[in-house]
């Protein structure tokens, strides 16, 4: 039982640690711009690929917080690749929906794959440098 309450422990502590990472950036937006138009395909991939680079320099300037694996076992914390940016994502999703918004802007998080693809770099990042 006290094992069980270990890893739980520990995968809510890697998944609170994410939460306070990626909260600071659900404000980022932006505007819309009439002189700039984009089609909408190539604004969500601009936005997922700005997604991809932020999580991996956050993943990276975490280990300088924790340089050390929060989860033991390397079973888990293959799980914890997966689990963590899943269970994060829909958080901040789910945050991101419950806050008012600005009308002309586009936000960061505003869909669930941006926050997935976020949390999965910064886990990717520590899974591969630790």
């Amino acid at each position: 039982m006290s094992q069980v309450t270990s890893i739980l422990c520990q995968f809510l502590g890697v998944i609170s640690f994410q939460i306070f990472c990626q909260l600071p950036f659900e404000w980022i937006y932006f505007p819309k711009g009439e002189e700039r138009r984009l089609k909408t395909e190539q604004r969500e991939m601009l936005i997922f690929l700005f997604c991809v680079l932020l999580g991996v320099c956050v993943g990276s300037l975490t280990l300088l917080i924790l340089k050390y694996p929060i989860i033991q076992g390397r079973a888990l914390n293959f799980l914890n690749l997966f689990l963590t940016p899943f269970v994060v994502g829909r958080s901040i999703n789910w945050l991101h929906n419950r806050r008012p918004s600005v009308r002309e802007a586009y936000y960061l998080f505003e869909n669930v794959w941006n926050a997935y693809i976020f949390a999965f770099c910064i886990t990717a990042m520590r899974y591969i440098l630790i």
